[in-house]
């Protein structure tokens, strides 16, 4: 189950688990909310930890292409509004000779 580098997941799992514990009994100040909050991160881990095996590394490269274009099409939008209000310009300082 622990595919994606073990070391780093259960050193995050650990440290997911103590922020978890810590802010259910600084709010509650009770030892069965910690005992909760112990079970509730390590659920919210693990299910994480599933959603990345899903993902695949075909599939982020895919995204990756997917932003790049994605970026590359926003900024020739932006290109052609900015030449458009530069002809606005000229235009508008035309129409003020005349």
């Amino acid at each position: 189950m622990f595919k994606i580098n073990q070391k780093i997941s259960l050193v995050a799992l650990l440290i997911y688990s103590a922020i978890c514990v810590s802010l259910i009994l600084l709010l509650f100040k009770s030892i069965i909310p910690g005992v909760v909050g112990i079970i509730v991160g390590y659920s919210v881990f693990v299910i994480v930890l599933l959603l990345q095996q899903l993902v695949t590394k075909d599939g982020l490269i895919q995204a990756m292409k997917n932003f790049r274009e994605n970026a590359k099409y926003e900024l020739e939008k932006m290109r052609t509004v900015f030449s458009d209000d530069q002809k606005r310009q000229k235009i508008n300082e035309t129409e003020k000779r005349i």
